[in-house]
């Protein structure tokens, strides 16, 4: 067998696929990978933009967000007695805002130490129950304990509406 035969009867064995099945197996592949990949993505999207989205409505909520403490009332619009076993704290606040205002907490400052307590049960703000704007409220906190940690310094009140919104009055 002449060489050229030889070389002949190799390419034709060494062909390879077509043009045509490769380009079949080529969009197999790129829909299986969309496939894959697009549920993967299309969650991505959604979750992002629902985190947009409640952002901006925070965002919007709170923009109509403001309280005040009333002056008129205790010390810096705070009453309190820490001096036994029965402690009382009590905050008069007024929604100057234009949204209403419920779940609130307080946040007590001692020379030392930071304690946080939920308002009384007869003083709680809800959502079916909130402080609706031009409203003023007497909350107490409920001390479930002694407090004996210091002087007391600062007074916050927060709430569930707007959390990175809160108002604080110096003792």
């Amino acid at each position: 067998m002449s060489n050229r035969n030889k070389n002949l009867q190799y390419k034709n064995k060494c062909k390879g696929i077509s043009p045509l099945i490769s380009m079949v197996m080529l969009i197999i592949i790129v829909f299986a990978l969309a496939g894959l990949v697009g549920p993967w993505m299309l969650d991505i999207v959604r979750s992002s933009s629902e985190k947009t989205g409640g952002d901006v409505t925070t965002g919007l909520l709170c923009s109509k967000f403001s309280l005040a403490f009333d002056s008129s009332y205790g010390t810096n619009g705070i009453e309190y007695d820490l001096s036994g076993v029965n402690d009382v704290l009590k905050a008069k606040v007024i929604n100057t805002g234009t949204a209403n205002a419920y779940n609130f907490s307080f946040e007590f400052s001692f020379n030392d130490a930071i304690e946080e307590y939920l308002p009384a049960e007869n003083s709680k703000k809800t959502e079916a129950n909130p402080l609706k704007p031009g409203q003023t409220a007497i909350i107490s906190a409920n001390i479930t304990k002694d407090i004996t940690t210091g002087a007391l310094k600062e007074v916050k009140i927060l709430n569930g509406v707007c959390p990175g919104f809160y108002i604080s009055a110096k003792i």
